[in-house]
């Protein structure tokens, strides 16, 4: 039996946070390996294993599925790939289905300048400030 490769490349955009989910099946005794890589674009072409999974990992053909995760911030632009190579003998079978890509929502501070009559500075985190004034004028609330 010859082995086989297959694999899927996505370019996500540099110092921005991913999330890779997909759902896998690996079942037979032969079955090889299930891989997301990552690799720097223009570089030597060397690939960085972010998350693997080799072997049969399912008991049947009809056991559930398993979801994986992968998290991955690239700092220059790469492609990342998710990657299958079946092993030696028929009993090796890899199956993936429900891939997304997703950039992770990171929190970012939101600074409102000279809000409202008495002015200062609100720092928010994850949201733009709406200032209003409480009816004693005492202070500014940022809400």
């Amino acid at each position: 039996m010859v082995m086989s490769t297959m694999s899927k490349r996505i370019v996500p955009s540099p110092n921005v946070p991913y999330t890779i989910e997909l759902w896998y099946h690996m079942y037979g005794s032969n079955t090889g390996t299930l891989a997301v890589e990552m690799s720097a674009l223009g570089e030597d072409g060397s690939w960085e294993t972010l998350w693997w999974r080799s072997q049969e990992q399912h008991t049947s053909y009809g056991a559930a599925w398993t979801q994986a995760s992968v998290s991955v911030t690239p700092t220059v632009r790469s492609a990342v790939r998710i990657s299958g190579t079946t092993g030696s003998g028929s009993h090796s079978d890899i199956a993936i289905d429900g891939v997304k890509v997703a950039r992770n929502v990171v929190p970012t501070t939101a600074v409102a300048h000279n809000c409202g009559a008495m002015g200062g500075d609100y720092a928010l985190t994850g949201c733009a400030p709406v200032c209003s004034q409480p009816s004693d004028i005492t202070g500014y609330i940022v809400t």
